[in-house]
């Protein structure tokens, strides 16, 4: 029930935001030349923000389905997880399946099919960590046949961002925003290094807010890809915003490497 009661909300803000800024207007000519490249760039939030309320009443909605239907139940103690199943104590689920009366008093759980965690999804600081909460049994499902099986390590993230595309299906859109997402990763895992790790207080409080900000810019930019679908609609928005974010992403890790590095340096030099 409490996974239910947020869905009118969902839905609520998917009518509202689809009212004021339809995905249709970003397709249509009106878009391009009665607004300054600013406004298009902005556009990205409320059109991420009605995709991500698309797939939170989509998944919440199955989960519940899934949960009337008995699927993913496992007692409590065998601490289930997320597209795993049960983690412990697993002999003693023989013990209770065995057992009528101890299998009417036990407490269970479906976190096995828990699919979607929509507040920690919007809110966590990290690119990496939203990744994380969202679609979360798929993912443990790519973490372990793909990522931690890959050969390369240096590829693997890549590798497995372009499998998630493919399963996502086969439009341009899917591959440009769910294959670039690597290299946001990459571009954020620098500034962490400079700016998180080893932080305390306010200054920390401050750096988790600005990669925040980051982290909802990055994934609202990129899914104006998986959304537009295909290349010349992609195409013509990116180049409509003179491929800012991308630019910008470029300057960006450009700079923060060669922080990194400095920094590095000058801790060598201090040993």
């Amino acid at each position: 029930m409490k996974k239910l009661a947020l869905v009118p909300l969902f839905v609520l803000i998917f009518l509202g935001a689809t009212h004021f800024w339809p995905l249709a207007y970003a397709q249509s000519d009106a878009f391009y030349t009665d607004h300054s490249w600013l406004y298009r760039l902005w556009y990205t939030w409320p059109t991420f923000l009605i995709f991500r309320m698309r797939l939170y009443i989509a998944m919440t909605l199955s989960e519940c389905i899934c949960t009337m239907a008995g699927l993913g139940a496992y007692p409590q103690l065998c601490a289930a997880k997320p597209g795993q199943g049960p983690t412990e104590n697993l002999k003693e689920m023989d013990a209770i399946a065995s057992n009528p009366d101890r299998r009417k008093t036990e407490q269970y759980d479906f976190e096995t099919i828990h699919n979607i965690n929509p507040y920690e999804s919007d809110f966590c600081t990290t690119f990496r960590n939203g990744i994380k909460n969202w679609n979360i049994c798929i993912q443990y499902w790519f973490a372990f046949n793909i990522y931690k099986r890959f050969p390369n390590k240096k590829l693997r993230t890549v590798a497995t961002m372009v499998l998630s595309a493919y399963w996502h299906g086969v439009y341009t859109g899917h591959y440009v925003c769910i294959g670039l997402a690597a290299f946001y990763l990459a571009i954020e895992d620098v500034y962490i290094k400079l700016f998180l790790k080893g932080n305390s207080g306010k200054s920390l409080k401050i750096w988790e807010w600005i990669i925040w900000f980051l982290k909802m810019q990055a994934f609202s930019y990129l899914s104006m890809a998986f959304v537009l679908l295909s290349l010349p609609n992609i195409h013509r928005y990116y180049a409509s915003c003179y491929y800012v974010g991308f630019i910008s992403a470029a300057i960006m890790y450009g700079v923060g490497f060669q922080l990194l590095m400095s920094r590095r340096k000058d801790k060598d030099k201090q040993k």
